[in-house]
């Protein structure tokens, strides 16, 4: 596995939610995962990524940033699983350097430029935000991840 997984669900094998969760049972002996992130933004996926947790677990949410990012929770679930949410939308600017200081060290351990879909240098950051998916438009693009080049 690349970056440190030890497995991965593969949605285009796995294409149902209810598959998924199946799948994170299967590899964790039926148990659940300790930790699950949701970091794409779609409000749909997290009672998905709750249902993936052994109880006890932890969600971690980070995609959803957008205003009306709604979805209905089984609030039972969340208690009688004794799960904890940890919600995370900031971070400190000194995690910048520490984090760029990660990547630089781990570059050729960890292949992070593999998960991109796009490069742009650093003169086109503009045509970056207006090509990106996530930039409001409402509808797709090519671009899923992309890293800018000094």
């Amino acid at each position: 596995m690349q970056c440190g997984a030890d497995s991965t669900v593969d949605i285009n094998e796995h294409t149902t939610p209810e598959s998924r969760v199946q799948r994170v049972k299967e590899l964790t002996n039926g148990r659940g995962a300790d930790v699950v992130l949701e970091v794409v933004g779609f409000p749909h996926l997290v009672p998905e990524g709750l249902d993936m947790l052994r109880p006890g677990g932890t969600f971690v949410e980070t995609g959803n940033i957008s205003t009306g990012s709604n979805v209905t929770l089984d609030i039972s679930k969340i208690l009688w699983g004794s799960t904890r949410i940890i919600p995370t939308a900031h971070y400190d600017p000194y995690i910048l350097p520490v984090a760029l200081d990660f990547l630089n060290r781990t570059k050729d351990k960890y292949p992070l430029t593999k998960v991109m879909s796009h490069m742009f240098p650093l003169e086109q950051i503009h045509q970056a935000f207006e090509q990106a998916e996530w930039a409001g438009k409402g509808e797709e693009t090519a671009i899923t991840r992309a890293f800018l080049m000094p």
